[in-house]
């Protein structure tokens, strides 16, 4: 390094170098100066620069901007001074401009519109004729202000509960606004049992009443509160009370296996329902409670139906059943044996009793099938209160397990006697379905179109298909699948219907009655098969088939049906071999009944009855050797269903509630003196036997026209029961002259009967001496007299009379009878004393 600043180097490189490259760089270092050459200044051309953007208002990426920023803003400045065109835009929309031709300045859009908490963007471009200028700025708007939204609370009932009585008439909330707004509300419910709602309101309770709720149901109600800024939304459920009726008791059963239902009555007098139960080893009496009342042992069959009826009119009901070769009735208080006749066979058949004379006494009739190849016919035997036979007929084939049902179809007060046997397929001679006068048990009708069916294992049902007023007939065409339902004119077994179903199974009773309210009666039907269906008998379409989800039920026995949470329509009770499932009148599924025991012929005759005298229904059933017993949220029914019955009555329609049996209206009969009759005594006291066949008090009213021409009463009687009722009369004065009289009955629920009577009194009556100034008339009492008797001996005696004293002869031998003729009678006179007149 030298003084003067000069820099000398020695380089070595390791690169090998040419000679040209060597000189080259000699000439250079030797002489720079004189290696190059220096030119002339040189100006660089002009260049046109775009807009400058600055100052933008929001600032980019600016954040809290208030909602009510009323514009963007951003300054233009273009270098060269030129005018540009320029561009303001947002995104979200809430705005834009631009201009042309303008000059360096503040360019603004006027924004509006802008939400809480949100980012914009807006895009500026500037154009002065050769350059662009673009950018992109962003702001966030403030958060809205705190407002807190209305506090729903305090839900009653709470959320999720359970056991909600159908009686709850309201629900609420509390509602509260945090900053004591007003606020908007409303209360919803699913299903609508109510609603309601408030605007402008204040904190505080808020209520909506409901009504109309049904059990086993889940409602599902919603409340909605807002204060002009924010909703608050709310949604509870309950659940009301389960229909699902709850095991009460059960026991097995000393009568061991019963095939058939048990009934239901007060056998003993005490006020309180029993059960009563046959099987194999007899009949069992149990209180509502369960505890055994008193059992008689019996060698019986395992299907032995049984009636109980009060037969001797004490007040105290009978229980009527199969015995060894015939048929017994028990006093129902004890079991001890009424009467017991070995002539009347019945072994394994539904008997029925019921009163076809309107004498208040029931008749019983009992079946027997025959031989199965018709060798040997069957027989039904009728019988009095007291066990005595009063008619038999051997127009029967094969009753199986049915029986016999009884009524009086047209309401003339004449009964019928209906059964169901075997059909053309097992013998020629069949009847299928038949009917008899109950009154001597001579044939009615039997079915002969298309042919006999075998209908053997149920009873006749007697109901009115058509709404006329007519009872009709339905028996079922028997068969695990295909089978068929047959509608029969009572009067003289016309088929009018038959309805047919490739998955109908038929066997055991059906059920008849409206189930869902549309003034059409339903049959119910099945038979150990996959479908359980419900037929309309009026239209007679299928209306369902049973089902859970899209799953059909399989059947076991025809459904029963109860009303189980008093609602007044009914619910179906569908046995099954492991449960009996519950569907409402609207054929929906809503729950079942365990069932612990393989299924058993004799649960199709569930028993809705209250044997507790709590106001609400039991279910009583048999299953195999036990029965068991269920309460229900059911109001039993007033009047009770008639459950001493099988079937609840002798109709056989499995309705459980009180059925009428025989004429709706009173029966009046047996008058005296007897219509159109002659020869009657002046003034006779008219006399008519009166009776109610629904136990009805009566208003029963004589009437008569004599004297004056016009109809006017002469006697009345007020609520009196069944009984002879008798009216003097002191109108009816002239020999030989037709008198007019009327009785008119009317019962407590205004049906009525009235009779018109005539009868002629006997002409004016020679004397039989002229001589003898006097006489009396002497008239026998009709109703003491048992028959038309010939010869008979009239015992006369007079403790004193008046007449014969002041008018006879002191030893009496002026004394004289005589017939209305004037033909005198033999006659002996034991005593006579003139002093009183006694003879």
């Amino acid at each position: 390094c030298g003084s003067n600043g000069r820099v000398d180097e020695l380089r070595f490189e390791t690169v090998v170098r040419d000679g040209s490259w060597l000189r080259t760089c000699y000439n250079n270092q030797n002489n720079p100066s004189g290696f190059y050459s220096l030119g002339n200044e040189e100006l660089a051309p002009l260049v046109n620069r775009a807009p400058v953007l600055s100052g933008e208002m929001p600032s980019d990426g600016s954040t809290n901007v208030d909602v009510m920023q009323a514009s963007v803003s951003v300054n233009i400045q273009d270098p060269e001074g030129q005018s540009f065109n320029w561009f303001i835009t947002t995104s979200p929309n809430i705005g834009s401009n631009s201009g042309v031709g303008s000059s360096n300045g503040t360019k603004s859009c006027t924004i509006s519109g802008l939400a809480y908490s949100t980012v914009y963007t807006w895009t500026v471009k500037a154009y002065d004729g050769n350059r662009w200028t673009n950018k992109t700025y962003t702001f966030t708007t403030q958060a809205a202000p705190v407002n807190n939204p209305p506090i729903v609370i305090n839900p009653n009932p709470i959320n999720m509960s359970t056991g909600i009585p159908i009686s709850l008439s309201s629900l609420s909330v509390t509602i509260q606004d945090p900053e004591g707004q007003p606020f908007d509300w409303m209360i919803t419910t699913s299903p609508n049992i109510g609603s309601n709602s408030g605007t402008g309101s204040y904190n505080g309770t808020k209520s909506c009443t409901i009504s109309g709720l049904a059990y086993s149901t889940v409602y599902t109600w919603t409340v909605k509160a807002y204060d002009g800024n924010r909703w608050t939304n709310k949604t509870y459920r309950f659940t009301t009370l389960s229909i699902i009726p709850t095991l009460k008791w059960s026991t097995t059963s000393i009568s061991g296996v019963s095939a058939v239902g048990p009934l239901v009555a007060d056998v003993n007098n005490d006020g309180q329902m029993e059960i009563i139960r046959s099987g194999e080893n007899g009949i069992v009496v149990y209180s509502g409670t369960g505890a055994v009342v008193w059992w008689r042992p019996m060698d019986m069959h395992y299907h032995s139906p049984f009636e109980i009826i009060d037969l001797n009119k004490d007040g105290s009901l009978e229980i009527i059943c199969a015995y060894e070769t015939g048929t017994m009735a028990l006093h129902g208080n004890d079991g001890s044996v009424y009467w017991y006749n070995p002539n009347a066979p019945l072994y394994d058949k539904h008997p029925v009793a019921g009163d076809i004379d309107a004498d208040g006494y029931p008749e019983v009739f009992v079946a027997i099938g025959g031989a199965g190849d018709g060798s040997t016919p069957g027989k039904i035997t009728a019988l009095t209160h007291d066990g005595q036979i009063f008619a038999t007929t051997n127009q029967v084939y094969f009753p199986c397990w049915g029986g016999l049902s009884l009524g009086d179809t047209n309401s003339d007060g004449v009964f019928e006697l209906y059964m169901n046997e075997r059909g053309s397929n097992y013998y020629s001679g069949a009847g299928g379905v038949r009917a008899y006068w109950a009154s001597n048990l001579t044939e009615r009708w039997r079915m002969y179109y298309p042919a006999a069916i075998t209908a053997s294992s149920h009873c006749p049902t007697l109901v009115d298909v058509n709404n006329d007023g007519i009872l009709e007939i339905v028996s079922l065409q028997q068969s695990y699948s295909g089978g068929s339902i047959y509608i029969f004119n009572s009067s003289d077994g016309k088929v009018l219907r038959i309805i047919s179903d490739s998955y109908m199974g038929t066997h055991s009773q059906p059920t008849v009655y409206d189930i869902d309210g549309d003034e059409h009666l339903e049959l119910m039907t099945t038979r150990e098969g996959p479908r359980v269906g419900v037929w309309d008998l009026y239209t007679g379409q299928l209306k369902t088939y049973l089902k859970i989800g899209d799953t059909y039920i399989p059947g076991w026995e025809p459904p029963a049906i109860a009303d189980l949470d008093g609602d007044g329509f009914v619910e179906i009770l569908a046995t099954t071999d492991q449960n009996i499932s519950i569907f409402n009148h609207q054929y929906q599924f809503i729950g079942s009944i365990p069932l612990s025991n393989p299924g058993y012929y004799g649960m199709d005759i569930i028993v809705a009855q209250d044997i507790d005298n709590d106001g609400l229904l039991e279910l009583v059933l048999n299953r195999r050797t036990q029965i068991y017993t269920y309460d229900t949220m059911g109001a039993a029914p007033t009047p009770r269903a008639l459950s001493q019955f099988m079937y609840y009555g002798q109709s056989r329609g499995r309705v459980p509630y009180y059925q009428e049996y025989g004429p709706a209206a009173p029966i009046v009969k047996d008058e005296f003196p007897m219509h159109e009759s002659g020869n009657q005594m002046l003034n006779p006291t008219l006399s008519v036997y009166a009776f109610d066949y629904q136990n009805n008090l009566m208003n029963i009213t004589f009437r008569t026209n004599a004297s004056t021409g016009i109809w006017h009463t002469i006697h009345n009687e007020f609520n009196v029961h069944e009984g002879t009722y008798t009216a003097d009369t002191t109108e009816m004065t002239a020999f030989g002259t037709t008198y007019w009289w009327n009785v008119t009955a009317t019962d407590s629920t205004g049906k009525t009967t009235s009779k018109v009577y005539t009868f002629t009194t006997a002409p004016e009556s020679p004397w039989w001496n002229p001589e003898w100034n006097y006489r009396k008339k002497i008239s026998i009492d009709h109703s003491k007299v048992c028959e038309d008797l010939m010869n008979f001996p009239v015992l006369i005696r007079l403790d004193s009379d008046a007449d014969i004293k002041n008018h006879a002869q002191a030893n009496g031998n002026d004394i004289v009878f005589t017939d209305v003729n004037g033909n005198m009678l033999h006659h002996e006179i034991e005593l006579y004393e003139s002093a009183t007149g006694r003879l």
